[in-house]
């Protein structure tokens, strides 16, 4: 190769090889780290995983649905993963025509002693871990709940009123509630509830 041919060639790669060292540092770092830094300053919890804390322990996300059976617990959406976050790497969702869909159905029907359902209460959101339903999937739970926890209705509806979700900008979507927030919640009051009545 002439000495021609190798100066032509150094630049053209040289400064390719530098374009793509400083990009790779300014997209794969600085960027990085700038993101990094606005989310923990101006969305820290949100930027952590919107953890839930009880009594100083995380024990949940309002990002990721739980699953919650025992009768002084609001029930949320189904899930045929159990509510596995990492279902991908275990496991397939069934198809929506698959049987497993009418099933979870029938089951819930059965759970809820109801044919009346919410539709979210029949079956599992599309990531098998949305917490939220609707305020008719808690109004349905209310008496069972309050039962079950030894307190009046009215005295449960007052404070589940408390953790009700507007629509997005008030137009979009619809009012909600996160069953994850809302059963911690709920058990931390029943802790405080019990210390005043004693």
């Amino acid at each position: 190769m002439s000495f021609l041919n190798r100066y032509e060639m150094s630049r053209v790669w040289l400064p390719t090889v530098k374009f793509y060292l400083l990009c790779s540092l300014i997209l794969g770092f600085f960027y990085t780290l700038i993101v990094l830094m606005v989310a923990n300053t101006f969305f820290y919890t949100k930027a952590q995983g919107s953890l839930i804390y009880c009594q100083n322990k995380i024990c949940g996300s309002t990002l990721l649905g739980q699953e919650f059976n025992g009768l002084q617990y609001f029930w949320g959406r189904p899930s045929l993963t159990k509510y596995q976050y990492d279902w991908l790497s275990k496991e397939q969702i069934p198809a929506p025509y698959d049987k497993s869909w009418i099933r979870c159905a029938e089951n819930q029907k059965i759970k809820f002693a109801k044919d009346n359902l919410p539709a979210e209460l029949l079956s599992p959101s599309a990531s098998q871990v949305d917490p939220d339903v609707s305020l008719w999937a808690i109004d349905l739970q209310i008496s069972r709940v309050a039962k079950a926890r030894g307190l009046g209705e009215s005295e449960l509806i007052d404070f589940v009123h408390a953790w009700i979700e507007k629509p997005f900008l008030g137009i979009y979507g619809q009012e909600r509630i996160n069953v994850s927030r809302l059963n911690h919640a709920l058990d931390q009051w029943m802790i405080t509830y019990g210390q005043k009545k004693t």
